[in-house]
Formats: C-alpha cells, sequence, structure tokens
C-alpha cells in the first residue's frame, strides 16, 4: 500500500471512489490547516483552473457573500483532497474539459443553478460520505455557515470531474 502522507491512502479512482475512513479523519484535520490547504490546493489549482472559475460563475449568480466563500472553500478542498490523494493529476482533453465546463453552466438563472448544485451536493453525500465529512468539517471550521455551499461546491466539482474523466 502506498501513502502520498502519513496515514493517507493513494486512490487512483478518486473522485469516482471515495477516500477511506481514516484518510478523511486525518484530511478533515489536515486542511483545517491553512499552510496545508494553501500548499496542497496550489498544486491542484494547475488541474482544476477551468473548474474552479465555473464554480466561481455559479456562485456569482447566488451572489451571497457567505454562498460565495463557502463555494470558494469547497473547490479549494475538494481539489487539495485531490491533489493529497491521487497518485497522478488527472487528465482530461481541452476539448472534453470545455464542453463539460459549459454544460455545468445552467441557462435560466438561479434556479436552474440551485437545482444543479443541489443535485451535485446530494450525490456527492451520497457516494461520498467521506469525502461529505472532511468539506463539512474544513468548512465549519470557518463558520457554520460555509458548510452547505462548501458541499455544494464540492459536488459540482465531483461531478465536473466525473464528466470529464469516466471510469476506466
Amino acid at each position: 500500500m502506498t501513502f502520498l502522507l502519513t496515514n493517507i491512502e493513494l486512490n487512483p479512482d478518486f473522485p469516482h471512489k471515495d477516500i477511506g475512513d481514516a484518510s478523511a479523519d486525518l484530511l478533515s484535520l489536515m486542511l483545517q490547516n491553512n499552510s496545508i490547504m494553501t500548499s496542497a490546493h496550489n498544486v491542484a489549482e494547475l488541474y482544476y483552473r477551468r473548474s474552479h472559475h465555473t464554480i466561481g460563475l455559479l456562485a456569482h449568480r447566488l451572489s451571497r457573500e457567505d454562498v460565495t466563500a463557502g463555494m470558494e472553500l469547497g473547490a479549494m478542498t475538494f481539489e487539495a483532497v485531490s491533489a493529497m490523494v491521487r497518485p497522478q493529476p488527472p487528465s482530461v482533453s481541452q476539448k472534453v474539459e470545455f464542453q463539460v465546463y459549459r454544460s455545468h453552466l445552467p441557462h435560466g438563472g438561479v434556479l436552474p443553478t440551485i437545482d444543479l448544485l443541489e443535485q451535485a451536493k446530494e450525490a456527492l453525500k451520497h457516494d461520498c460520505p467521506n469525502l461529505s465529512y472532511v468539506v463539512t468539517e474544513v468548512a465549519s471550521q470557518h463558520s457554520p455557515r460555509l458548510a452547505a455551499p462548501a458541499l455544494l461546491a464540492a459536488g459540482i466539482s465531483r461531478s465536473i470531474e466525473l464528466e470529464a474523466s469516466p471510469a476506466a
């Protein structure tokens, strides 16, 4: 078994497969440290620039400061976890990447946006309870109000990546 950091199991099937219980506990503590979060996120940002931008646009549509801050934190947490558990960064063609990100910007304003985010959040909570736990813990450390929007962003981040890189 290979570990990226002490007791964090590498997971080449992430986000198709949830992180383990022990990894979730450790990541939820580690990513509450701003230095660790920033370092892991900076590595991941090289690969998630477009999805992070898409999430920013979705958050802006909802235009509440706490929602935007929570979604930013949720996207950062998803990206940081991905950087810490995946042995290799995701590889997606530019064409597929562009099509996927455009498909996650629904037309019609706030209601389709909220529906899309809620569906992604529920899928995340159902399919990846450990990742949901990490996102909730990290966001709640900043403010309990940020937990729900953080889950929305982590859910849509996962949804974007799942669509861009189907399971083998």
